[in-house]
Parts: structure tokens; sequence; C-alpha cells
């Protein structure tokens, strides 16, 4: 299976090198890119009143990220951490794509069960500036709350670069040597 990589860096920004480099490392990389797409926005109150219907993805761009998600078999995040935490891009890509149905399903019981029990390697290629003892909200996001609803023995990959080892792709293809 493929690997889906969610790209929030700007595509043609500084950071593009470290994003393809994280392309190349992995096994059939479909990419795609949130800045300049349907992601950039907020959630529509349509969307919000669709969130726990039968059918919640309503948009054309969330079917296809859902499409993405099924078909895959890793899911990649590549993003600038910004104040602590994702983007609002890739948090909007979140909240709007991992629906019920997608990113989880309920049982019999109505428990919460994971819902993308095909991704077996979930990872992460950041940007960040020295965090001087603070949490880090998008480690949680993605290899804590993410991994929940993929498979049972689900690999995780962090790799958080600061500003000054952009250019050292070599780290990148080392981290994600696995793929």
């Amino acid at each position: 299976m493929s690997t889906l990589l969610i790209n929030a860096f700007s595509p043609d920004g500084p950071h593009e090198e470290l994003v393809s480099a994280a392309a190349a490392a992995v096994r059939a990389p479909v990419r795609r890119d949130l800045v300049g797409s349907p992601f950039e926005g907020f959630m529509t109150a349509d969307e919000h009143a669709a969130y726990h219907s039968e059918t919640p993805l309503i948009e054309e761009a969330t079917r296809q990220a859902a499409e993405d998600v099924a078909g895959s078999g890793a899911l990649l995040f590549t993003y600038p951490t910004v104040a602590g935490t994702v983007p609002a891009v890739l948090k909007s890509w979140l909240e709007r794509v991992l629906v019920p149905g997608v990113g989880f399903v309920f049982d019999a019981k109505g428990r919460v069960a994971p819902g993308m029990t095909q991704i077996s390697r979930l990872g992460v290629v950041t940007v960040q500036a020295p965090m001087n003892g603070r949490r880090d909200g998008g480690r949680r996001t993605i290899l804590r709350t993410i991994r929940l609803n993929c498979a049972k023995r689900c690999h995780t990959t962090w790799l958080a670069l600061d500003d000054s080892e952009v250019g050292r792709t070599g780290r990148v293809t080392e981290a994600l040597s696995g793929w």
C-alpha cells in the first residue's frame, strides 16, 4: 500500500527540499499539499451539521482525502510547528477528513473503535523552534490521538528539526529508512 504524505508546508517555500526528501524516503508516496487547498478555510456550517450524520463527507475535497486515507498503509505528516502544535490548515484537514466512518467508527455498543486499521505506520517530520520545556501538542495530536485509530501495532516515527537543520535531508532519510 502507499504512503499518504500530508504536507502543511508551502509547496514552493524554503522547506520543499525537506518534504521532497520525505517523499523520496517512503514507499509509493501519494503527496497532498494543504497550503492553497480547500482545507485552508474553516469547517462550514453544512459540514458541522453533517459531521454526525450518515454522510459526513459532503465536500469533494474531503471525500477525495478520505479515499486517500482508505487506500494508504501509512500516513506521514510534514508541517511547521506553530505555537507548539500543528498549523491551522492541518488541524482543519484532521477535523474535516477523519470524521466518523473514516478516522474512527462506533462499535455495536456505541463505543469508539479504530477506523484506520490498515494504517501500520504513522509519522511526522516537523520544523519547530526550541520548545524550552513546553509540551509539544503536535506530537500528542498525531502520535497519540491519531495512532489510537490505526492498526493495533502501528509503528510511529517522530522527527523534529529546528530551522538550522532544514537542509540536512539525511536526517529525514535516516528517520524514514524503515518505511
